[in-house]
């Protein structure tokens, strides 16, 4: 009982993925936009809001305002994440292409990749791993404001489409939401550590990870209940599915091991190769779904395009779940081999 007990505590993040996919996929009416509970409103903007206040309230400004200014990690990011990966991913494609394989799933997954970073479940795992959350945080609102502009590019540039041809992408409406989901619960959540502490030390009593891990989960919820309420996998053999998964799980690895490879050569600290990996490998379905629409919402085929980017949401919050434990463990390892306050920067040593 010892053990189980010990095992469901470690991984409860990853129990309760499994559990609100299943849930979704039973009741999907409750969590879809305009269902029960109007997720459109309570999840996509009370819930991610109340996210980025947590990480306001919980983060330094010191912390924040030094993350802002760190341009390598951010160049390192965003490069990763819109330069080498949409790169390596097209030559994946070109390699299924071969081979016969569904040609919509091919080109949904090549859309995956160029989609931006997460917008807050690389922020809540850094911050479960104890690694640089204000950097994740940063990384989250540079690549999804950027991402607006560039992932559209890039999707127009890789398929050969004509602007004319695609729906004009509100981009003053993306901002706008951005900044009322993202930016201003953030700057809230700082303005109440700054003028009201004894509130934060009230709240410090609470395991403020936790609590956003459980927001991710209720944001996840909805997002698989919309896929499954429109049946976006109708239509795919279980076999191509099925190759779907084993590619994204090959290709999302290799993600975490090119952006930890490459953070370790430029020399960044183990807190910040966390926020690197998460940050870098992650994508976005929330962002990630409006480009696809404005880009292929013409297309009979867009259910389809949709599935690897739902795919790939699914997998990299379950590998992403397991690799919190491993990073968190390592980080620990650091900061009490070297006898040093978790502020501070530390050398890298590697993962063992």
């Amino acid at each position: 009982m010892t053990k189980l007990t010990t095992g469901i505590k470690q991984y409860w993040f990853l129990i309760g993925l499994l559990i609100v996919m299943g849930l979704a996929w039973v009741y999907p009416e409750i969590g879809r936009k305009g269902g029960w509970i109007r997720s459109e409103i309570t999840i996509n903007y009370i819930t991610v809001s109340l996210i980025f206040f947590i990480s306001g309230l919980d983060l330094k400004t010191s912390t924040l305002l030094d993350a802002l200014l760190y341009w390598r990690l951010i160049l390192t990011v965003q490069s990763i994440s819109f330069i080498l990966l949409p790169v390596l991913t097209l030559g994946i494609c070109k390699l299924l292409g071969l081979v016969g394989y569904n040609s919509n799933l091919i080109d949904g997954i090549l859309i995956s990749i160029i989609c931006p970073t997460t917008v807050s479940s690389n922020v809540v795992m850094t911050q479960a791993s104890h690694g640089n959350t204000a950097a994740s945080l940063v990384n989250s609102v540079v690549g999804n404001s950027i991402g607006i502009i560039i992932s559209p590019s890039l999707i127009i540039l890789f398929f050969n489409l004509q602007a004319g041809n695609t729906k004009p992408i509100d981009f003053i409406s993306v901002i706008v939401n951005l900044t009322l989901t993202i930016l201003v619960p953030l700057v809230i959540g700082q303005l109440v550590r700054y003028w009201v502490p004894n509130v934060v030390n009230w709240i410090s009593r609470v395991n403020l990870s936790n609590v956003n891990s459980v927001l991710l989960l209720l944001l996840i919820y909805t997002i698989f209940c919309e896929s499954f309420y429109h049946h976006h996998f109708k239509g795919i053999s279980v076999i191509s599915f099925l190759i779907l998964m084993i590619i994204t799980i090959v290709q999302f690895g290799g993600f975490v091991v090119i952006c930890w490879g490459i953070a370790r050569q430029i020399g960044f600290d183990c807190r910040d190769v966390v926020a690197i990996v998460f940050s870098g490998a992650s994508k976005s379905i929330v962002t990630g779904l409006p480009i696809l629409y404005a880009t292929f919402g013409s297309s009979d085929n867009v259910g389809l395009l949709a599935v690897p980017m739902i795919v790939y949401q699914a997998l990299q919050l379950v590998m992403g779940a397991v690799l919190v434990n491993i990073f968190r463990d390592w980080v620990d390892g650091e900061i009490q081999r070297l006898n040093l306050d978790s502020n501070v920067h530390l050398e890298m040593t590697p993962l063992n």
